[in-house]
């Protein structure tokens, strides 16, 4: 398994993985915010959005940090 994950398919699945919760997160903080706009019933989808963003940041800076120079 430390073979699979040093190698670089699954870097490209970190970036990828990056990019899509960044994309999803975005559009959930777009759906919540257009749709019920700021107020406390959209708390969670707010807060769902900023973490899938935060986590895609994540996936970004570990495919940074291990990519082969």
């Amino acid at each position: 398994m430390m073979k699979f994950t040093k190698s670089a398919g699954y870097g490209r699945f970190k970036l990828l993985n990056g990019v899509l919760f960044i994309v999803l997160g975005t559009f959930v903080l777009a759906q919540m915010l257009h749709g019920v706009g700021f107020r406390l019933a959209a708390l969670p989808g707010i807060v769902l959005g900023v973490a899938l963003v935060a986590l895609g940041v994540v996936r970004w800076s570990a495919f940074l940090k291990e990519r082969p120079r």
